[in-house]
């Protein structure tokens, strides 16, 4: 896991960028941090406070501005920590004040070939182009992540994800390119993925298969083209993120991804108080 801290940085804001519109509703810049929010989905993996820069003097004040933030926004206070975080020890600040950890993300970027795959013979990856197609994307979207495997590391997701995709599909954001797949076998609908560009960076999110058709080739070959776009794209990173030492991270070391740092999930377990 050796990259330098400019680069790490520079696909941190990468996926906050790109993520605006979809899953981030926005951002608010503040002394020391950048506090991302969702107005759509509650879960704390899209609503936290991260780069966190600020000085052992200061670090006390910061964390209090986040909570009372969050807790005007109606979410659970979660702040996000790298290896870049500063101060080094402000995890014992966090643990000090209420805060456990709940997710480890490990950042990969696709920088080595991949060996050929084998997939479905009958497997055509389309573009999402329509509402039509939207919706059948959303559909799959739940089978994939419907929480009943154990290779899924993030368990059943609400319904909020579906409507904040399909907002960002029916009013996509300016600053940035996204592409949906849909894969078919014989007509059906059985796997998405989706690449998100801007300024440069790729990043490849969505990537799943109904419960039925995994383990079959599909989450590699549109992952190998959401690749295989970011380049022809113009991006000289693609990275995505998944959960430390989970299946899918094994999954994408086999295709060609590499571990560059760690992201760790701070939230504070209280009672959320009602906004403003």
């Amino acid at each position: 896991m050796n990259i330098s801290p400019d680069i790490a940085n520079s696909i941190e804001k990468a996926h906050y960028r790109n993520q605006q519109g979809m899953y981030f509703s926005g951002i608010a810049v503040i002394d020391g941090a950048v506090l991302l929010y969702s107005n759509i989905i509650d879960d704390f993996f899209w609503n936290y406070a991260a780069q966190i820069n600020t000085t052992q003097e200061g670090v006390e004040e910061l964390i209090q501005k986040i909570i009372t933030f969050y807790q005007k926004k109606v979410r659970l206070s979660s702040i996000y920590l790298t290896s870049l975080s500063q101060p080094q020890n402000i995890s014992k600040y966090l643990e000090s004040c209420g805060f456990k950890i709940m997710f480890n993300d490990a950042w990969m970027i696709n920088d080595r070939k991949t060996s050929s795959i084998k997939k479905p013979k009958d497997l055509i990856i389309k573009e999402v182009r329509s509402i039509e197609d939207m919706r059948i994307f959303i559909k799959v979207f739940y089978e994939s992540y419907g929480g009943a495997s154990e290779d899924e590391p993030y368990g059943q997701l609400p319904p909020s994800y579906g409507n904040a995709l399909l907002g960002s599909f029916k009013n996509p954001p300016t600053e940035t390119k996204i592409i949906h797949y849909l894969g078919f076998i014989i007509n059906k609908p059985v796997g998405i993925g989706t690449l998100i560009s801007s300024d440069g960076f790729g990043g490849i999110y969505n990537v799943g298969a109904s419960s039925n058709y995994r383990k079959m080739g599909i989450g590699s070959a549109i992952s190998l083209k959401a690749v295989e776009d970011s380049k022809r794209e113009g991006n000289t990173t693609t990275y995505l993120m998944t959960e430390k030492g989970s299946y899918v991270e094994k999954f994408y070391q086999r295709l060609g991804f590499s571990t560059k740092f760690i992201g760790c999930g701070y939230v504070l377990s209280e009672k959320i108080k009602g906004g403003d």
